[in-house]
């Protein structure tokens, strides 16, 4: 059963509901996504999972493509607000980050994940704390029913009552609510193949959705 308090800062820092999507986007072949001017291409994917295919045999080829999007929607995004806030962020841990994934350490998607985990921690210690809303729980008991699969998850009010007392859980809410502002200045779109986003930090995946907008793939 996925522990409802492991990854708790990462996977709620990316609990954005409330989904509105912005039109229909820029219409480009073989986008996967926009960040502003950033554009990053279903190419550029392929790369990235053709990398740690080849070094890691039995990998799930279209998880891996989740996660690459996922990884560098949120490093973009979180070094967008991190500069904006003039907020310090440490070097990224490539080799902790490559035996926690079990991948190689210069694997590009192996430092994305590093690099997006290191401007998470550093904006969630610097970030003052907001209200945290029955709305934020059950969104995050929703993903995690979600991801349990055939495996029992622990009762709503047990999990709720988990994270409700995590005294994180506050301040990574207040890093959503900046990165949800900064989605919508800067404008982020990605292609519907990819949405819903969902991100986890360990075993607790979370949907990317608020400030979000879709881009139209014509290839």
């Amino acid at each position: 059963m996925p522990s409802p308090r492991r990854s708790v800062i990462v996977a709620v820092l990316v609990l954005l509901a409330g989904l509105g999507f912005a039109g229909c986007g820029r219409a480009q072949p073989g986008v996967a996504f926009y960040i502003g001017d950033t554009r990053y291409t279903e190419k550029q994917l392929d790369e990235m999972v053709d990398e740690i295919v080849a070094a890691v045999p039995g990998v799930d080829a279209a998880d891996l493509r989740a996660s690459a999007v996922n990884a560098l929607v949120l490093r973009d995004l979180g070094r967008r607000v991190a500069e904006e806030k003039s907020v310090t962020v440490p070097a990224a841990d490539y080799a902790r980050t490559a035996q926690q994934l079990r991948m190689p350490e210069n694997a590009e998607l192996t430092r994305v994940t590093a690099e997006y985990t290191a401007v998470a921690g550093a904006l969630v210690e610097t970030t003052g704390p907001v209200q945290v809303t029955d709305k934020d729980i059950k969104g995050i008991y929703d993903v995690l029913l979600e991801a349990a699969g055939d495996q029992q998850l622990k009762p709503y009010d047990e999990v709720a009552n988990i994270l409700r007392s995590d005294p994180v859980l506050p301040k990574v809410l207040g890093v959503r609510d900046l990165l949800v502002v900064h989605a919508d200045k800067v404008g982020v779109e990605v292609n519907p193949r990819y949405l819903p986003l969902t991100v986890a930090l360990g075993e607790v995946p979370v949907p990317l959705t608020d400030g979000i907008g879709t881009v139209v793939d014509e290839s």
